[in-house]
C-alpha cells in the first residue's frame, strides 16, 4: 500500500502536483483521491464526481488525468470517460496539448485525442518546458524540440529544463546556466546551482558560500547566514534552511521569517508548509501560523486545497485535503 500510494502522490513519470492548466472550456478542477486502495476523483467542495475505481489516478491537467487500469496507463475526462484507452507503461499529464508516454520501453508524444505525433531515440525527455525538453544518450544530455529536433547538442553532463529563459547545465561538475540557442550565459562555475524564479536563482561556491544571482550571473546579494538549502524565490520569498533551522528570506537578503521550523517548502496561493515538532501546518507570509501542524506531510496550495498525509501504524499513508481555513475537505482515506 505505501508504495502503491507514493507512486500516487509522485510518479517518476509523471510530473509531481501538476495543477489543471484550464481549456477554452475551463474544464472543471477535481482532486485525485484513494478510497480501499482504488483512485477518484473529488471537486473543491470534497463532493466524489468519479468514483474511486482506478489502479492509480493523478492530477487533471488541460481536462484530461493519467490514470491506470490492469497495470496500463490511460486518460480520463472530468467526467470520469476513459478518453484514451490504456494503453501505455507509463504516462505524463498534458501540457500544450502534448503528454510524454511510454510504448514499449520507448519515450513517446501523444495528442489528446491518443495519437503519438513523435517519438524518439533519446532516453529521459519529460513534458516539453518552454518548447523544449531535456534529453541524452550515452555522449551527454542536449534539448529536443517539439518537432523531435536536436536544437542543442549532446554536450553536457547533465541538463535541467528551462524556467524564464535560461537552464542549469552540469559541465565537469561545475553548475552553469544556457539560453534557448544553447550559449552559456551564465558560467559554469558553480557547485550548486538553482533553478530560476521571480529573475534570481541561488549559487554555491564550495569555501566561498553561497549567493543570490541575477540573470547576467551578477550577485544581487550574499546571505550573511550560511546557508544549508535554498528552494526557489515564490511570492518574493526564497525558503532557506540555516543551522538546521527553516525560514523564508525576502529579495533584499533580509530574513522576513526567521528560521525557527523544523522544515517546509515554499509560498503557494499565500501560504507555505512547515514543521513543528514533527507535524506540518501552513503559515502566511507574516509566519503567523494560519493551519496548526497536524500532517505527516503537506503539498502547496493549488486551486484552494493542498494535499495532505496521515500516517498509518502500518506504515502505509492517508491522502486528504485541506482549504486554506485548515478545514478539512476530504478526511484523509487510503
Amino acid at each position: 500500500m505505501k508504495a502503491v500510494l507514493h507512486l500516487i502522490l509522485c510518479l517518476g513519470f509523471t510530473l509531481c502536483s501538476q495543477q489543471a492548466s484550464g481549456q477554452e472550456s475551463a474544464p472543471e478542477v477535481l482532486f485525485p483521491i484513494v478510497v480501499n486502495g482504488r483512485g477518484g476523483y473529488i471537486d473543491r467542495k470534497g463532493v466524489v464526481v468519479i468514483k474511486p475505481q482506478f489502479d492509480l489516478a493523478m492530477e487533471f491537467s488541460e481536462g484530461l488525468a493519467p490514470v491506470v487500469i490492469d497495470k496500463m496507463w490511460g486518460y480520463v475526462n472530468t467526467k470520469g470517460e476513459i478518453v484514451i484507452k490504456p494503453q501505455f507503461i507509463g504516462a505524463s499529464g498534458f501540457e500544450n496539448g502534448i503528454a510524454a508516454v511510454g510504448i514499449d520501453d520507448q519515450r513517446a508524444y501523444i495528442d489528446r485525442t491518443g495519437m503519438v505525433v513523435l517519438k524518439t531515440r533519446y532516453r529521459s525527455g519529460s513534458l516539453f518546458v518552454e518548447g523544449v525538453t531535456s534529453v541524452h544518450l550515452d555522449d551527454g544530455w542536449g534539448y529536443m524540440d517539439r518537432s523531435g529536433q536536436l536544437v542543442i547538442p549532446l554536450q553536457f553532463d547533465w541538463a535541467y529544463d528551462f524556467h524564464e529563459g535560461l537552464a542549469r547545465v552540469e559541465i565537469r561538475g561545475k553548475t552553469g546556466y544556457i539560453d534557448k540557442s544553447g550559449k552559456l550565459i551564465i558560467p559554469a562555475r558553480y557547485d550548486k546551482g538553482w533553478e530560476f524564479s521571480e529573475g534570481l536563482a541561488a549559487v554555491e561556491i564550495r569555501g566561498r558560500g553561497s549567493s543570490i544571482i541575477d540573470k547576467t550571473g551578477r550577485t544581487v546579494f550574499k546571505p550573511r547566514a550560511r546557508v544549508q538549502y535554498f528552494d526557489r524565490f515564490s511570492d518574493g520569498l526564497i525558503a532557506v534552511s540555516v543551522n538546521d533551522k527553516f525560514g523564508f528570506m525576502d529579495k533584499a537578503g533580509k530574513f522576513s521569517i526567521r528560521p525557527q521550523f523544523e522544515g517546509g517548502g515554499s509560498f503557494h496561493e499565500g501560504l507555505a508548509p512547515v514543521y513543528i515538532k514533527g507535524k506540518q501546518g501552513f503559515i502566511d507570509k507574516t509566519g503567523r501560523i494560519v493551519i496548526a501542524p497536524r500532517f505527516d506531510f503537506t503539498y502547496g496550495f493549488a486551486n484552494g486545497l493542498a494535499r495532505v498525509i496521515v500516517n498509518n501504524k502500518d506504515g502505509g499513508y492517508k491522502i486528504g485535503y485541506v482549504d486554506k481555513n485548515g478545514n478539512l475537505v476530504w478526511k484523509p482515506t487510503f
